[in-house]
């Protein structure tokens, strides 16, 4: 509307017409709104859509941004699944087996015209996961059968989690995941599906996975290295027989070894055989040239269609569902390296994509500066479109939390120095460790920790004063606990807890929101077709929603949905032309009948006169009939109406009879019910007669035993009173015995 009252205040609608648009287009790129196809995704985690709250405010946060695209996890990378899955019950995270926050998502989503893509982390689970512990022969193993668990990862940390073998069949791709996905598209009105952890895990063996029984089974004859036919012969060259020695692979010559030699070597021999040999010479030649170590080329490129496969048999079953699913894909940046490394050659699927997401994280890029960064991302976003070839549309992927290295790094080492950890029993442990620090010790801790806090108390002091003066007070405290003593306790809790706040939820700016603009920037300026940006957890961490709704400021198109990039196959076009040349075959057929049904027209119009006197004198008979058929139509229906009287009457005479024959019936019935009724009642007046005898006699009896119960009290009451008297006579003379007896004794005691 802007652009639009500008243009109409400076006559540019009185331009010609021809480049009246033009112009206004020319205008929007001068401005810096002419993002319409830019596509912008975010990556959503599963704890954002946990309730119908935190639903709400990603969706009113994804609005405000123009974000029209997310990508939501429903697999994460420990295999743990968010909807309400039949099939897959154990699978199920434990905050969605109540609360279906897929659904609510996706209600309010397409509510405000948001896509939403199930991301899939395909080929990971945790070491617990139900299908690990059910299926162990569907891990991914090393050249000693272990998974990757038994990898270290970053910083001497254990790898955790559990990759999954992608070639073997039947296995984890197809018994698994792929239904997996089936039943998400049949329950769910997902917009697509976006795929992610599609390799091999080459961030921590590259060199290592899979040698599972299938995939050393099965390598060779993915190269067609060995002929079935003959499975215990060798075909090998026993000297070159072209000048140049690698020439000779044109020969066909199988590589690998007898069956029966192959099937009983261990593991790691089969691992050094397909990444140490020669694919021509089995054994080692003292010229380098005629035994290449080669053979590792097989096993990358085993490893890469077996990646490719998956994709395919993922799209048919998933297009069979939903035909008009999109697809689209996390992959690393580099598809040449990606290929060698973790057999991800993202190039040679396209095809199957709509668009990808390279990975340009910053981490994934040489230690240098922020700028530096900035220049190298410049670079590899030509490279993606290069590789990309105009065959998918290319969306950036950027890692939000990476942008901000430094200002991590820098308060990292303000928490390092309070051993804040995650183990809050061990943070205890420290604390209480620190607090036992004073004098010189607590001084040289101190300066160490101002040290640490100056690299970004300025920005900190800037963006939130109220914070800052809290930091400088507890300093305050603990220098003067240094100089006089005192406890420190409760101001190294609180210093804790500070950075905490810092690290998970630091105020608005404190992570400067120009980074990510001007990353924004340069990933436009270098011609990037969409942005995609992991995660909503850092952004809303970093607080980074306002910066992203004025760098997303004007509303944009999906590239991928305005401007598909899928070329027809030969085949297609084939078809096509095939196709053309019947349609203009048919066309000349077609002027020939033309002629032929205008020339039929005219005799028809002819013809038409004479049906219609004919028609209008047949009508005049068709009248006469009409009016006696009706005459007799009337007759019918009275004689019709007769009958039905008759009939009725009939009918009623024959019920009446019946209910008569009923109402005879019953009256004999009741008469004999009677009869039985007197009889019964003749029966209970004399058992009521010999019940009133019987109640007498016994009247009499409980009278007379009555007499005898008082006599009998009677007698028990004079024994009783006797008993007493007895009693009573019997304590007198023994009191009186005692009495003479003590009178006795004294009078003794007196003599003597």
């Amino acid at each position: 509307g802007y652009i639009d009252g500008w243009c109409s205040a400076h006559m540019i609608y009185k331009v010609d017409g021809r480049y009246r648009m033009r112009c206004i287009a020319l205008l929007r790129v001068l401005l810096g709104v002419a993002f319409a196809d830019e596509g912008r995704a975010v990556w959503v985690k599963p704890h954002h859509i946990t309730s119908a709250r935190a639903v709400d405010e990603l969706i009113r946060n994804l609005k405000r941004a123009n974000i029209k695209l997310i990508f939501v996890c429903v697999k994460d990378p420990r295999g743990r699944i968010i909807w309400q899955s039949k099939q897959f019950s154990d699978a199920v995270h434990p905050d969605f087996r109540r609360f279906d926050g897929l659904r609510v998502l996706l209600q309010l989503a397409h509510k405000a015209k948001i896509r939403v893509h199930a991301w899939f982390c395909c080929l990971t689970e945790s070491p617990q996961s139900p299908v690990v512990k059910k299926h162990p022969e569907w891990v991914q193993r090393n050249p000693d059968n272990q998974p990757t668990t038994s990898e270290t990862a970053q910083n001497n940390r254990k790898y955790s989690i559990v990759w999954m073998c992608p070639a073997r069949r039947p296995g984890y791709v197809d018994q698994y995941l792929i239904p997996m996905m089936v039943e998400l598209l049949e329950k769910y009105p997902v917009d697509g599906i976006h795929y992610d952890y599609l390799r091999y895990p080459g961030d921590v063996a590259p060199d290592r996975y899979c040698f599972c029984d299938w995939c050393t089974q099965h390598i060779f004859r993915h190269a067609h290295m060995f002929y079935k036919n003959f499975p215990d012969r060798e075909f090998a060259p026993q000297e070159p027989l072209l000048p140049r020695p690698a020439a000779n692979w044109i020969k066909d010559y199988t590589m690998r070894p007898p069956t029966k030699i192959w099937e009983n070597a261990p593991t790691t021999v089969k691992a050094e055989f397909l990444l140490r040999r020669s694919t021509l010479w089995r054994k080692p030649s003292p010229e380098e040239t005629l035994n290449p170590c080669d053979m590792d080329f097989f096993f990358y490129t085993y490893r890469c269609d077996a990646i490719k496969r998956l994709l395919e048999e993922a799209h048919k079953a998933a297009i069979k569902v939903r035909a008009d699913i999109i697809f689209s894909a996390t992959v690393l940046k580099n598809p040449v390296l990606a290929a060698r490394f973790c057999g991800q050659k993202w190039t040679d699927f396209l095809h199957l994509l709509d668009f990808v997401c390279p990975s340009l994280y910053r981490s994934y890029f040489p230690n240098s500066s922020f700028n530096d960064y900035l220049i190298m991302l410049s670079e590899y976003v030509e490279m993606e479109n290069y590789w990309a070839g105009g065959n998918c549309h290319i969306y950036c992927g950027i890692s939000v939390k990476d942008l901000y290295r430094e200002e991590r790094r820098e308060v990292e080492r303000l928490a390092a120095l309070l051993n804040l950890s995650a183990d809050k029993a061990q943070q205890k442990k420290a604390l209480d460790r620190l607090a036992l620090l004073s004098g010189k010790d607590l001084s040289s801790f101190l300066s160490k920790v101002r040290k640490a806090f100056s690299a970004f108390s300025e920005r900190l002091k800037a963006c939130s004063p109220q914070l800052f003066n809290e930091f400088e007070n507890c300093f305050a405290t603990l220098q003067k606990a240094a100089k006089k003593g005192g406890k420190t306790k409760a101001t190294l809790r609180k210093l804790q807890h500070l950075t905490e706040v810092l690290l998970n939820k630091p105020p608005e700016n404190f992570y400067p929101a120009e980074k990510l603009t001007k990353t924004i920037k340069a990933l436009r300026k270098a011609g990037a077709e969409g942005i995609a940006l992991f995660c909503v957890s850092s952004i809303a961490r970093f607080k980074l929603w306002n910066a992203l709704a004025k760098s997303f400021k004007q509303p944009s198109e999906l590239p991928h949905i305005a401007k598909p990039v899928h070329a027809p196959s030969t085949q297609v076009l084939r078809l096509l032309y095939l196709r053309e040349k019947e349609l203009a075959q048919t066309a000349g057929k077609n002027r020939q009948l033309s002629s032929e049904l205008a020339s039929a027209k005219t005799k028809i119009s002819a013809l038409d006169h004479k049906v219609d006197e004919l028609t209008r004198q047949i009508g005049e008979r068709d009248e006469a009939l009409r009016k006696l058929k009706d005459a007799i139509k009337k007759a019918e229906k009275e004689v019709n109406d007769l009958e039905a009287s008759l009939q009725k009457e009939t009918e009623a005479k024959e019920r009446l009879g019946q209910r008569i024959e009923e109402l005879e019936k019953e009256l004999a019935a009741k008469e004999r019910k009677e009869r039985e009724l007197q009889t019964q009642l003749n029966t209970f007046r004399n058992e009521a007669d010999l019940l009133e005898k019987q109640n007498k006699s016994t009247r009499k009896e409980l009278r007379d035993y009555y007499q005898k119960v008082i006599e009998t009290e009677r007698r028990f009451e004079s024994q009783r009173y006797y008993e007493r008297l007895r009693l009573v006579i019997a304590f007198g003379v023994a009191v009186i015995a005692f009495a003479v007896a003590l009178i006795a004794t004294m009078l003794k005691r007196k003599s003597g």
